[in-house]
């Protein structure tokens, strides 16, 4: 037993002998740039993939804006055809044409049988009233009484009312300089105790 204790311990020097070259070993050259490469190459990669991923959503928003628009100006054309339509009946017959509008047809509906629904009448756009087209958005308010007087002072008096202008433009501005100066640092005034 003597000769496998010594191979033995043997085997076990050897193993330690061989541990500790590994242990002291130093990495292979390169290591630092071949690591720093890599992340570079990773960073690359994640930067191309976000670019992509906006492009995407970027081209997705527009495509729903453009059909969108498509869709509205589509409505908006057909309800101002039809009530253009309407209008123009309306103008010619004096009245609201009643011959411009769809027909109406009944049916019978038997008991325990529902009620035919047209496609044609599930998307008709609402029927407004055309209102005359204004040259200025939004329309001017019709003048107060307050407002009225004053245009009614400045054309009798035209020399008084630019007066009166200038003295309140100075008293707008000396409020306004009184405003900005700064608070008195000390006070014997009663007034601010």
């Amino acid at each position: 037993m003597d000769s496998m204790g010594t191979d033995r311990e043997r085997v076990d020097q050897w193993l330690d002998d061989t541990l500790a070259l590994y242990s002291k070993s130093e990495p292979r050259p390169g290591l630092e740039m071949r690591v720093l490469a890599n992340l570079g190459a990773e960073k690359a990669r994640l930067a191309v993939e976000r670019r992509w991923w906006w492009a995407a959503g970027l081209v997705a928003a527009t495509s729903v804006c453009v059909v969108a628009a498509i869709l509205w100006l589509g409505q908006t054309g057909r309800a101002a055809r039809s009530s253009e339509t309407l209008t123009a009946a309306h103008h010619e017959s004096g009245g609201l044409a009643l011959e411009s509008l769809p027909p109406v047809t009944k049916h019978e509906v038997k008991k325990g049988q529902r009620r035919p629904i047209h496609r044609s009448t599930l998307f008709l756009p609402a029927q407004r009233a055309v209102a005359p087209r204004l040259e200025q958005f939004p329309a001017p308010l019709p003048l107060t009484e307050q407002e009225q007087l004053l245009a009614r002072y400045v054309q009798d008096f035209p020399r008084k009312a630019s007066l009166v202008a200038l003295a309140q433009t100075e008293l707008h501005k000396q409020d306004e300089r009184e405003m900005g100066a700064p608070w008195p640092s000390k006070t014997n005034s009663p007034d601010f105790e």
